[in-house]
């Protein structure tokens, strides 16, 4: 199968659908689009979106499905967890940073918060810091070791995350959503 590279202006308006995750492509973005020869299927070079097809004036319906927990690290309700544990919590889709809103650790037993990290200036690899790893893996690093045999809970903001369209995540607010206890 032949591909050729394409000018962008040759392609003004472009749905990509990449599984459930749809955004609109429009002259600004910096992609590289190829064309099959003969046809209106595009493909994108672009590491922020793998694998991803589009169809020229296709007309899909616009992504409104937020991004959703499927798993947490350490599980819910987990007893005997190390005291410096790496934080993940893993979403559907591909999702990105947030522009506000704060991920928080507290303490259960009397609600303190031991450690919050602001998705909008903390974001980074190091201690302290708040990522997304993966395309999926909200990831929290501590600053310091938790205390031994004492339980946690993790809960955040709505819209620290948000997925490839930009639909934000819902709050997080449980206390009992996810939770664990340290060894």
């Amino acid at each position: 199968m032949a591909y050729e590279d394409v000018d962008f202006q040759d392609v003004p308006k472009a749905l990509i659908a990449a599984g459930a995750d749809r955004r609109t492509i429009d002259r600004n973005d910096y992609v590289s689009v190829m064309r099959r020869m003969g046809s209106n299927h595009y493909r994108i070079d672009d590491n922020d979106i793998p694998s991803i097809i589009v169809r020229a004036g296709a007309e899909l319906p616009p992504d409104v499905t937020p991004p959703t927990v499927v798993s947490f690290n350490p599980p819910d309700n987990a007893v005997g967890i190390n005291t410096a544990p790496l934080l993940i919590a893993m979403f559907t889709g591909f999702i990105r940073l947030g522009v506000a809103g704060n991920v928080t650790l507290k303490k259960t037993s009397d609600n303190s918060t031991i450690e919050a990290w602001n998705v909008a200036t903390e974001a980074g690899t190091g201690a302290g810091q708040v990522n997304v790893f993966g395309g999926n893996q909200l990831t929290m690093r501590l600053t310091a070791p938790l205390a031994g045999a004492t339980g946690y809970y993790i809960i955040w903001d709505a819209g620290v995350v948000r997925d490839i369209p930009g639909n934000p995540c819902a709050a997080q607010a449980s206390t009992t959503a996810w939770s664990f206890t340290t060894a």
